[in-house]
């Protein structure tokens, strides 16, 4: 198997190249799959039935690790038990690690602590040219519990969080056209047009 290097200093192998046009013969330049029926055919009958009487020994002793199943068969633990330790790495050669033994030992690991709120800084791009926001806001209701909407005019983001009573019913002061102007940390200029009501 030859790799050729690429302009960006990678190395690749032209599988195709390796296929003679018009040839019927077998190309064992690479192989990047692995069968079982290959695997066979590099034993003889009696220990691939070596190689089946060990997996299904595995089995009816409730499938152990290759590492403790091994162990097992050495120090002869089962009684009469025709299995070698050499039919087990042989098992192992042909069919792989066994699936029902990965599926039923592999845990659910820890999940990820959810972090607190943490704040992320603005760029200095975004306040150097979006420094003047306009924020829609309105109260909306959930099964009785209050909740304050904002929408920015300019960058279409909205904002929703839960609010009290007490902060329903003391909003921040407005004039008779709707609107107010309050500071935000980063913001030279912040209006605020609401309803009505709020």
């Amino acid at each position: 198997m030859k790799f050729i290097e690429y302009g960006l200093g990678l190395y690749y192998h032209d599988a195709a190249a390796a296929v003679q046009p018009k040839s019927n013969e077998k190309v064992i330049d690479f192989s990047f799959v692995s069968t079982v029926t290959n695997n066979k055919a590099q034993f003889p009958r009696c220990e691939i039935e070596g190689a089946d009487k060990a997996r299904a020994l595995s089995r009816k002793i409730g499938r152990p690790s290759q590492q403790q199943f091994e162990p097992i068969l050495a120090k002869n633990l089962i009684r009469n038990c025709p299995v070698t330790v050499d039919d087990a790495k042989r098992a192992l050669l042909i069919y792989g690690p066994n699936v029902a033994a990965l599926k039923g030992k592999t845990t659910k690991g820890p999940s990820q602590h959810v972090p607190t709120f943490n704040p992320v800084q603005i760029q200095g791009f975004i306040l150097q040219h979006h420094s003047d926001v306009t924020l829609c806001m309105d109260i909306f209701y959930v099964q009785g519990h209050p909740f304050l909407h904002t929408l920015s005019r300019k960058s279409s983001i909205p904002h929703r969080c839960s609010c009290t009573q007490q902060e329903q019913s003391n909003p921040p002061p407005r004039d008779q056209a709707g609107y107010g102007n309050v500071q935000v940390q980063g913001f030279q200029h912040v209006r605020l047009a609401r309803q009505h009501g709020i």
